[in-house]
């Protein structure tokens, strides 16, 4: 019943509010009026990214809670290598990738993942590949190799992480 009673006040004040601004608008002129509609435009924008941002906060939690689970039963140590070292899961909603490791999850922007995938899937030496991905995660995710445990272009793990993008995903032309 309480709900019930917060939801019908809250629609309420809402219509309320809308009936004020309705007043109010044969009171403004055409800039006025343009003014207002790029306001509710930016507040829109920020209520869409708030609820992203909460989206994702939400995932990331329920991804620490199940990797801590999954690390607890398996006993894995950290900095360890070893196949399968690396999961991922995609987020659409949210436009983002959560990369695992050892039970550590990290989040991958679409247009970050982009960027390493086509670094990883280039046709190049393989250690050309290596010291690309290792600057690029240097320079823009260098949370990402205190993780993975990367410390060097040569590192075992960032190997197992060029591989596993490798065999992940494709690029589109």
């Amino acid at each position: 019943m309480a709900k019930k009673n917060t939801a019908n006040t809250a629609d309420a004040a809402k219509k309320k509010l809308a009936d004020e601004l309705t007043a109010l608008l044969p009171r403004l002129d055409e800039e006025g009026l343009d003014f207002l509609i790029s306001q509710a435009h930016v507040l829109i924008h920020n209520m869409e990214v708030d609820r992203i941002n909460a989206e994702i906060e939400k995932n990331e939690k329920e991804l620490e809670k199940s990797s801590k689970a999954r690390t607890s039963s398996a006993g894995k140590s950290r900095g360890k290598s070893g196949a399968g070292s690396f999961s991922i899961k995609h987020s659409a909603g949210a436009g983002c990738y959560h990369v695992g490791f050892h039970g550590d999850w990290k989040l991958f922007t679409e247009d970050e993942m982009l960027s390493i995938v086509r670094i990883a899937k280039s046709r190049q030496p393989a250690a050309d590949v290596e010291r690309q991905c290792f600057v690029w995660l240097k320079k823009e995710r260098s949370d990402a190799l205190v993780e993975f445990g990367i410390s060097t272009p040569d590192s075992e793990n960032l190997k197992e992480f060029i591989k596993f993008l490798k065999k992940t995903f494709a690029i589109r032309k």
